[in-house]
């Protein structure tokens, strides 16, 4: 999701972008295609997810591929939709907690185990 700039990830900088982000200073057809650009973005990124890591068109069965990688990737980009209307925005102070204390040992935790791994 830091990577769409989607909510609970994206950063406000300012007050006026707790209505809409970035958006809220355009109108018409400027807005509108920003508008676009967001959503191609997210559809592009379902695909990508759903190439790379769960087989993309690789089908179960009866399902045929084209219709096996459109649900996938409709699956993703309705969990990003809903995310995004569940969960608040994250303060600066909280997501920078959230990176010192949860993912910075986890990435180390990784780092050390994968070491471990592959010296046994």
């Amino acid at each position: 999701y830091a990577e769409l700039n989607r909510t609970p990830f994206d950063l406000l900088e300012h007050e006026a972008e707790i209505v809409a982000g970035y958006c809220t200073e355009y109108s018409g057809l400027k807005w509108g295609m920003f508008f676009l650009a967001e959503y191609a973005h997210l559809f592009a990124f379902s695909f990508v997810i759903s190439i790379v890591f769960f087989g993309g068109f690789n089908a179960w069965g009866f399902i045929p591929g084209g219709i096996a990688i459109l649900i996938k990737a409709g699956f993703f980009v309705f969990l990003s939709m809903w995310v995004r209307a569940t969960y608040p925005h994250v303060r600066p102070d909280q997501l920078m907690d959230m990176c010192w204390k949860i993912m910075l040992p986890l990435a180390l935790l990784n780092i050390v185990l994968t070491g471990i791994i592959i010296l046994i």
